[in-house]
């Protein structure tokens, strides 16, 4: 491990672990605990519905931002993580903090962006299940662990995606998106100076 390398918990309740090196890029990864491993039965696929709906925050274009800053977002969901990465040109660091910041703190949604969201991943979850490699992944998972938390694919359940509502999908949002909840882990070539930005 680096000499550079720190953990520490921030004021604002926020685990970060940097690792500062010399780098014309610098990443940013937030880590969210939350994933099909703690979901309840009526919630199976929130955590990856809600992975697609944290980009679109009104006003913002996270995914334009980010490449004018000369880099890329993305995310995914884990069976107990959803992750959001930011890669970009290191001095452009505080943008990627800004973009980061207003993905989590954004409260307002769009309910016909919801709506085309849970479509898609409707979609997918249809593509999954008729794409034999997915398929037999998941029905091994099922055969190992039955209808329990590790036997159902982390996309969830159709159904349960169905009969969503934006509402419900903000209660998840708030109950797992919270600071203690959050490890934020940068690394790159990031000014002393701009780790503090992580903190606000």
């Amino acid at each position: 491990m680096r000499k550079s390398f720190r953990a520490e918990k921030l004021d604002n309740g926020v685990t970060l672990l940097a690792d500062v090196f010399p780098s014309s890029l610098a990443a940013l990864v937030v880590g969210i605990r939350t994933g099909p491993l703690y979901e309840a039965r009526s919630e199976k696929g929130y955590s990856h519905l809600l992975e697609h709906m944290l980009f679109n925050v009104e006003g913002f274009d996270v995914d334009a931002a980010v490449e004018g800053l000369g880099g890329e977002s993305n995310a995914y969901t884990h069976r107990d993580v959803v992750m959001l990465t930011f890669q970009a040109l290191a001095e452009s660091f505080k943008g990627l903090v800004d973009a980061a910041v207003r993905v989590l703190a954004n409260r307002r949604y769009d309910e016909r962006r919801f709506e085309r969201e849970k479509l898609i991943v409707l979609s997918e979850m249809r593509m999954n299940r008729e794409s034999p490699s997915e398929r037999i992944g998941d029905l091994g998972l099922r055969a190992l662990f039955g209808d329990g938390d590790w036997g159902i694919p982390i996309d969830g359940l159709p159904e349960v995606i169905s009969a969503a509502t934006l509402r419900d999908l903000l209660e998840f949002k708030e109950k797992w998106i919270k600071p203690d909840n959050i490890i934020v882990a940068v690394a790159g070539g990031i000014g002393e100076g701009e780790l503090e930005e992580v903190g606000r």
